[in-house]
């Protein structure tokens, strides 16, 4: 699927979503009906040759991921299954033939859809055939789910980001999947199994014991999950081995497979990071630097807890995934963020009124309660983008006021366009700085400074910002993100992966210690690991006259990290 231009790709969104295809011209639209299913294949990467028994990519893991990511994340998002499909083995020839053949199956899919055929019949009143149609309140009235498997579909959308699209086509997923059984409701286990075929979990993990703890499986759920039907996945793994050919299905009636020979081992997930999905971001990879657009161009990019959850999400998924090197962070359209969007409904910052929370709660961050009801939202952010092993680097393209301008104090590097407006906005509507604000900004441009304009609440531009040393630097729009790819790999090209990551979070964290023999201690055990592995390459080269060839990888940290 790759080989075909990401552009073409993305034309599928629309009937994938809707069933139809429109045709615009100037003065002049027409629809046409077009239901497909697709189904579609791509190796691991462009040259064929990565994964278990198929050569080794010379250019792994950055071959892999500039050839996957040409499939975006909301195309993605309309594919409801992935399988990895491993190489076949001469051993697997030799095995005896499924238990369950092409015949069997068939016959259990077409039972399912007569199923789901016989059920709309018998409602009326037009409603779809098939559960992947399904929507509304008659997907409420034939998927309704019992609450394990609610409480679930819960806690996975907040540990795996799942979209608002991919938790309906989770529920159809999973009630056709009940439909194969015979079941009548939508228990967790068919949950689970929907679940493990979007690819929802936490990146690095696997579906052992911490994940299915995390996620509340029972044995029986996991080895269901992993080992009674072929797993799919959007993208090939690039710290283990990779299946070569990977599938990935958008069903029109949904008809799960029996495995097949060679599938990985029940309760076993790859161990790679996946392409994520947003509602509000686009995050695209190219050549070891992610670009992560903040995607709401019609509200000026405004924030909202979604973004904020999204954020913290990306960030994780940066700070882990090896391919990516350097993170920059910018705006669609004319603005970076116009800060938090005022527009919704009840608590704008999403806030729970009922609660009347103390010092002390802060100490239980991580309890539901505080998680989601009290604690700052961009503060969440900035938190995320601080224990980031990456250098990250804001492009503020226009308007970024109130956490607009905030998120980017954790940055590493402020570059701005000449058309930038900046402000910290808070006293406007009568609220305080947050997104850890109050410890980024007078450590960046002072304290007097940092009062001036959380007291004022002016709004000012680049060149004042560069003044005060807020920016790095300013440039004109045109050239911005082009001077911040070129920063980005200034920083990072030809450099460990380790040593980056370590000497940013000495830098951050350090020089808030209270002397320098705190710092000493950690410099010590930094400047021993590291000269024991890339430290070696890097001595090397310089002996021998070449670039280094860094092996070490920022997802396999020395052991005294972290340290605070």
């Amino acid at each position: 699927m790759p080989e075909f231009h990401p552009q073409a790709l993305d034309s599928l969104r629309q009937p994938l979503e809707t069933g139809e295809v429109m045709v615009a011209r100037a003065n002049y639209h027409i629809r046409y009906p077009a239901k497909v299913q697709l189904v579609a294949a791509q190796n691991p990467c462009r040259c064929g040759v990565g994964g278990p028994g198929r050569g080794h990519c010379g250019k792994a893991p950055r071959c892999q991921m500039a050839y996957q990511s040409r499939v975006s994340g909301p195309l993605l998002d309309r594919i409801d299954l992935t399988v990895d499909v491993p190489p076949v083995t001469a051993a697997d020839l030799a095995l005896p033939p499924p238990a369950e053949g092409t015949a069997e199956v068939a016959a259990r899919v077409a039972e399912a859809r007569n199923l789901q055929s016989e059920r709309a019949r018998k409602h009326g009143d037009g409603v779809p055939g098939l559960n992947a149609r399904a929507e509304g309140r008659w997907l409420e009235a034939i998927a309704a789910l019992d609450a394990p498997a609610s409480a679930l579909l819960s806690r996975a959308a907040e540990a795996g980001g799942l979209s608002a699209r991919g938790w309906t086509r989770t529920i159809r997923l999973a009630r056709t999947i009940a439909d194969l059984e015979g079941a009548g409701g939508v228990r967790r286990v068919h949950i689970a199994e929907a679940l493990i075929y979007r690819r929802i979990a936490p990146a690095g993990e696997s579906l052992g014991e911490s994940r299915a703890s995390a996620y509340g499986l029972s044995r029986r759920a996991r080895c269901k999950s992993a080992g009674g039907i072929s797993i799919l996945w959007s993208k090939a793994q690039t710290r283990t081995e990779t299946p070569p050919v990977q599938r990935m299905y958008s069903m029109a009636g949904h008809r799960p497979r029996k495995a097949i020979a060679g599938q990985p081992s029940p309760g076993q997930l790859p161990q790679e990071p996946r392409k994520m999905t947003y509602e509000t971001l686009d995050y695209a990879l190219d050549d070891g630097v992610v670009t992560l657009t903040l995607n709401r161009p019609d509200q000026l990019n405004a924030f909202t807890v979604a973004m904020a959850n999204e954020l913290v999400a990306a960030f994780g998924q940066a700070s882990e995934d090896d391919a990516v090197r350097a993170v920059i962070v910018t705006g669609a359209d004319r603005a970076f963020c116009a800060g938090m969007d005022l527009s919704v409904p009840g608590n704008v910052f999403g806030l729970d009124e009922r609660l009347t929370p103390s010092l002390d709660d802060m100490e239980r961050l991580e309890d539901p309660q505080i998680l989601n009801g009290v604690r700052d939202t961009g503060g969440r952010v900035s938190l995320a983008i601080y224990d980031c092993k990456k250098p990250v680097i804001a492009a503020i393209n226009g308007a970024a006021v109130g956490v607009g301008a905030t998120m980017t104090l954790a940055m590493d590097f402020r570059l701005a366009s000449d058309k930038a407006r900046i402000g910290f906005v808070f006293g406007r509507i009568g609220v305080t700085p947050e997104a850890c604000s109050s410890w980024f900004l007078p450590r960046i441009v002072g304290l007097q400074q940092a009062l001036e304009w959380v007291y004022t609440a002016d709004i000012f531009g680049a060149e004042e910002a560069l003044r005060a040393g807020l920016v790095r630097s300013v440039h004109a729009p045109e050239d911005l993100l082009a001077e911040a790819r070129a920063l980005a790999h200034r920083l990072v090209d030809g450099r460990s992966p380790v040593a980056v990551a370590l000497a940013r979070q000495m830098m951050l964290r350090n020089s808030a210690l209270p002397d320098p023999l705190s710092a000493h201690k950690v410099d010590s055990l930094a400047m021993f690991y590291t000269s024991l592995a890339d430290g070696k390459e890097g001595v090397a080269s310089f002996r021998e006259k070449r670039a280094p060839q860094f092996e070490g990888r920022a997802s396999q940290m020395p052991r005294f990290y972290p340290w605070w």
